[in-house]
């Protein structure tokens, strides 16, 4: 499939993340539709296990935290400062990579198990 664009954007803050919002998740937008392909790859190769836990709504994080706090101030530094406030983000690549988590510190680790240009 070709590349394509999406919006990133607004920043938001959530309980454990801010994080940008990334559109092109209906039926028939980019975003479904790179990932509906991609899974049925990864299915194909890895099988159905591989892809057990379906797909959350699409974003970029850009902090993780776990302290308690309230996030009405953050959410409002980022309304009033993050300009703008949404942005293009044109998606030329997939990488797929190994995730493992580690809640207790906030962190994911993960390595690139491969990748491939679209177009």
């Amino acid at each position: 499939m070709p590349a394509g664009t999406l919006t990133a954007g607004p920043a938001l803050a959530a309980t454990t993340a801010v994080m940008l919002d990334i559109d092109g998740d209906q039926p028939g937008q980019l975003w479904t539709t790179l990932t509906t392909s991609v899974r049925q790859a990864i299915t194909d190769v890895l099988g159905s296990k591989a892809v057990a836990n379906p797909p959350g709504p699409p974003h970029i994080t850009l902090a993780y935290g776990i302290g308690d706090t309230d996030s009405g101030p953050i959410q409002g530094a980022l309304r009033h400062r993050a300009r703008p406030a949404r942005a293009p983000l044109t998606i030329d690549a997939v990488y797929l990579v190994d995730v493992i988590q580690d809640p207790q510190q906030a962190v994911y680790h993960w390595s690139t198990v491969t990748s491939f240009l679209l177009g």
